[in-house]
């Protein structure tokens, strides 16, 4: 399930690891490079967990992510994944239809690219000025199936998973 578009340029990393790529190469290609470039990133120095939430997603789609069983090595994104340090974040984003939550651990030694951002006015269930963290991590990244899924009493399908630090 990608959720991911390709602008006219992809920003790869942050801070002093930035650049901005010009789209001018078949995308595998540039998926490719771009994922190594994660290998670039300094490694997580603890164990760290951010959570994602989705909605509206097809009903094939919800009965896969709710078929999947501990010990599973699965790959739920093929694009460049956003999640969050904050479940209240990440709630706000899987009410509507087929909602789910992505329970994610990733690991001491992770290479995922960090993200702070100070919230603008007039953004939906923020303060003008807070700060978010979020992270992205490399297109099809793989993950184990910690616990089997669950349907909470609010009907949000959680998932739990553990980054590999590996991608298809």
């Amino acid at each position: 399930m990608a959720m991911s578009v390709m602008p006219n340029f992809i920003q790869s990393g942050i801070g002093q690891y930035y650049k901005k790529i010009p789209i001018k190469e078949n995308s595998n290609i540039l998926k490719q490079k771009l994922n190594e470039e994660f290998k670039l990133l300094p490694k997580l120095v603890a164990t760290q967990q951010y959570y994602r939430g989705i909605e509206n997603i097809s009903d094939a789609e919800y009965k896969l992510f709710e078929s999947y069983r501990k010990g599973e090595i699965i790959s739920p994104d093929k694009g460049y994944s956003y999640m969050t340090t904050s479940l209240e974040e990440a709630n706000l984003y899987n009410k509507g239809h087929n909602g789910i939550l992505f329970e994610m651990e990733f690991p001491e030694g992770s290479q995922i690219s960090e993200l702070q951002t100070i919230m603008p006015p007039k953004t939906p269930g923020f303060m003008f000025g807070e700060i978010k963290n979020e992270v992205v991590v490399p297109a099809g990244s793989l993950y184990e199936v910690t616990k089997s899924p669950r349907v909470d009493k609010d009907g949000i399908l959680h998932i739990y998973l553990k980054f590999l630090n590996k991608w298809e």
